[in-house]
């Protein structure tokens, strides 16, 4: 994977002591995480990092799984990107206990990136000033400069182009961009929300001209 981005040394620092409370959370299980589950989910990363950033959730069906992703320190970063490392993790919880603890690695790490929100730079915490700033979960291989032109893009809420004119449904660039994947060479699928529950989605096709939305869907996730 190519980047245009330099190695920041100075990011590490930031979270080497990071406490339960330090943590960003997100999600419908992110934001009541116990702090035994941070403790037990930061016990299980040791060796890689500690997170700065974890999104949890429920299983969608019985019996309940829980789920995070853990967002280790950024690898590569510029003034308003960074990219680095998110591993994901599953606990099968006793019962209705508060607390799961016993996490295991669900899925091989993947990658995430950052962008900035507020003039296009960040501040010197890696938590988010905004949950636009949240970690964007990338699938596929995209280069900088396609994660930092499409965010741009779908933050000016962008409407699709119908035959006669533009399509009546606008995807919301005031919502969070949770995913990023590449569906083929020229295009690439979003899926925003805020904390679950209703998620937009939209397909964006690279022109000569710039991004072009194609396509928007509402869901429930």
């Amino acid at each position: 994977m190519r980047h245009l981005t330099i190695a920041v040394v100075s990011c590490f620092p930031l979270v080497g002591g990071a406490q339960a409370q330090d943590i960003y959370k997100f999600g419908r299980l992110g934001m009541r995480l116990p702090a035994e589950d941070v403790a037990a989910i930061t016990r299980n990363l040791a060796d890689r990092g500690v997170p700065w950033a974890i999104l949890g959730w429920y299983s969608q069906t019985l019996p309940e799984v829980r789920y995070v992703d853990a967002f280790l320190p950024p690898t590569l970063a510029t003034a308003g990107l960074r990219r680095g490392p998110v591993v994901h993790l599953k606990c099968s919880p006793v019962a209705d206990e508060a607390a799961c603890v016993r996490w295991e690695e669900a899925a091989p790490p993947t990658e995430y990136a950052q962008v900035a929100d507020i003039a296009g730079t960040f501040s010197e915490s890696l938590s988010p000033r905004t949950p636009l700033e949240r970690p964007i979960r990338i699938v596929g291989d995209l280069l900088d400069r396609e994660i930092l032109t499409l965010v741009a893009y779908i933050r000016g809420s962008p409407r699709p182009r119908a035959e006669h004119g533009w399509t009546a449904m606008a995807l919301s660039g005031e919502l969070p961009i949770q995913d990023m994947r590449r569906e083929s060479a020229s295009i690439i699928r979003a899926w925003l929300t805020l904390d679950g529950g209703v998620v937009h989605s939209g397909r964006f096709t690279q022109t000569q001209q710039g991004w072009q939305i194609t396509e928007v869907v509402l869901g429930v996730g």
